[in-house]
């Protein structure tokens, strides 16, 4: 049996990044997730105003796909655990 998250794949040839992107997200160890991660240096490097983190986020990370509310609710935490 293959896994087909390991093997390149014509019919879905994005399946590898979307689920290191998945597994990323949600780390074992109790870590925040890439996204809150992103959202930390975006907010330390960047900028705290959430129109230009939305920007840069999608710039970096837009194999989420999250739009505005989703990214919002994310950024919301990362400012509030600060």
């Amino acid at each position: 049996m293959t896994n087909l998250s390991t093997h390149q794949s014509l019919a879905f040839p994005y399946l590898q990044e979307v689920v290191k992107a998945h597994v990323d997200r949600f780390p074992r160890d109790g870590t925040n997730g890439r996204p809150e991660r992103v959202i930390e240096d975006i907010t330390k490097n960047i900028s705290t105003d959430f129109h230009k983190v939305f920007k840069e986020f999608w710039n970096r990370e837009s194999n989420y796909g999250f739009g505005d509310t989703q990214l919002k609710s994310l950024y919301d935490k990362v400012m509030h655990s600060r």
